[in-house]
């Protein structure tokens, strides 16, 4: 399979192209669709393109080879300035026009009495409007020289505030390396949802953290919580060894004493997050789940 171009815009990954969507699901990458149509700017429930992707979605495609991040703010400057008029006039009209709306207007104009005149000008205005209802996409191929738009890894991260992120990223790609298909968890309580297959096609099985410090009560919200929506609540966290630091008691609880030499360089952030981590998980459920 090509790899999938993950245009950048401002600090966030938006696939704008159907194929593309397409390739991400089959990779087991669902994203989060963010897109409304001009005719029904306040609709929540059935989004469309682009389709967002969360910052692990994107490190795990880079680093696994699977996808090319790319500047979009250049790639466009310089595709439309290829682009001759001909060829923006032949690009692709998509209609976001509701014909339901014209319906609607033409009995409550029915209904007004207006001389003959007034209501064929009314009509005529109203099949001008519909022009406005189109976006034009042009139709153009990948440009050459894409090497030139492409934005390492490294800076696209550092667009980001991407705290706790190597550690939630451990705890992502362990699932996702076991073949779940993930998606944000806040709905449940929770960091991911791990589904064992397509979301379309199943529901989650999962409602995964990260192992911090919980509190007792957590433990049992998080089980409960979990039991009442009929998944399993899982805890993953790397698994410490005897050599592992150990933490210094007194006010601060988590302070680490570990010996660093500041005259090293430290590691950059992407070989943190590709760097093997032994991990270890434990599930919840409350009694008399299932």
């Amino acid at each position: 399979m090509e790899k999938v171009f993950l245009p950048v815009v401002g600090d966030k990954v938006l696939i704008f192209e159907l194929e593309d969507v397409k390739k991400l699901r089959h990779l087991g990458i669902v994203g989060v669709l963010s897109g409304t149509l001009s005719a029904a700017p306040q609709q929540n429930v059935f989004l469309g393109l682009p389709l967002q992707l969360s910052l692990e979605d994107v490190i795990w495609l880079v680093t696994n080879e699977h996808g090319i991040l790319i500047d979009s703010a250049k790639y466009h400057e310089v595709e439309a300035a290829m682009l001759n008029q001909a060829d923006w006039n032949s690009s692709q009209r998509i209609c976001v026009h509701d014909p339901k709306q014209d319906e609607e207007l033409l009995k409550k104009l029915a209904k007004m009495n207006l001389s003959d005149d007034k209501l064929i000008l009314k009509k005529k205005q109203l099949q001008e409007n519909k022009v406005e209802n189109f976006i034009i996409i042009p139709n153009v191929t990948p440009l050459p020289n894409i090497d030139s738009y492409t934005i390492p890894l490294d800076k696209f991260l550092s667009l980001s505030n991407h705290h706790e992120l190597i550690s939630n990223y451990q705890v992502y790609r362990s699932v996702k390396d076991q073949g779940f298909f993930i998606l944000p968890g806040i709905r449940f309580g929770g960091k991911y949802i791990g589904y064992p297959n397509d979301p379309l096609r199943y529901h989650a099985h999962f409602i995964i953290n990260q192992a911090t410090d919980f509190k007792l009560i957590d433990l049992v919200a998080g089980g409960r919580l979990a039991t009442g929506v009929k998944k399993v609540w899982v805890i993953v966290g790397e698994h410490s060894t005897p050599d592992s630091p150990k933490k210094v008691e007194g006010k601060k609880r988590d302070a680490v004493e570990v010996d660093v030499d500041q005259t090293e360089p430290q590691p950059d952030i992407v070989d943190q997050l590709t760097k093997e981590s032994k991990l270890k998980s434990f599930s919840i459920e409350w009694a008399g789940f299932g």
